[in-house]
């Protein structure tokens, strides 16, 4: 385990939970990677990574994020965590369809994969179930989200 990368990984998520996007600048690298895998959308930049976080402030301004579980190397990260938070404004769909705030509550469990160079990070991978979050939204219909538990190891 690399304490260095679980620090920074860790330091991502305190600035998203305290709106503290400008705080991107001293853990990311401008030549940094983002990319959301449900939606398929990538953004580039420190700015890049501030607009896609920003993306989940608009949807929901009390959005946090919780770490569940993180597991590092010299090179990456992979963080498995949970986001709760009050659909309070619009969700904006890479198609540029709308939807309106809805006033409902979302949960969603998600997995990042995170790329560090020289202690910053210069990629990240996430992943997340986008058809659990419409559904939420009741725009779309499926299951519910299941309850966060750990897998039975047999």
């Amino acid at each position: 385990m690399n304490t260095k990368n679980e620090k920074t990984a860790k330091k991502l998520y305190q600035l998203f939970n305290e709106r503290n996007l400008n705080g991107l600048s001293e853990i990311v690298d401008a030549k940094c990677v983002t990319q959301d895998l449900p939606s398929g959308e990538q953004y580039k930049g420190v700015d890049g990574m501030k607009k896609w976080l920003d993306f989940w402030v608009t949807t929901c301004s009390d959005m946090k994020a919780s770490v569940k579980v993180i597991a590092t190397s010299d090179t990456m990260a992979v963080v498995e965590g949970t986001a709760d938070g009050k659909n309070d404004g619009p969700v904006m769909l890479p198609n540029g369809q709308t939807i309106k705030a809805t006033g409902r509550k979302l949960h969603m469990q998600w997995v990042d994969l995170i790329e560090f160079k020289s202690d910053r990070i210069i990629g990240m991978r996430s992943y997340y179930d986008s058809g659990s979050i419409m559904t939420q939204l009741g725009v779309a219909q499926g299951q519910q989200p299941a309850k966060t538990r750990r897998p039975t190891v047999v």
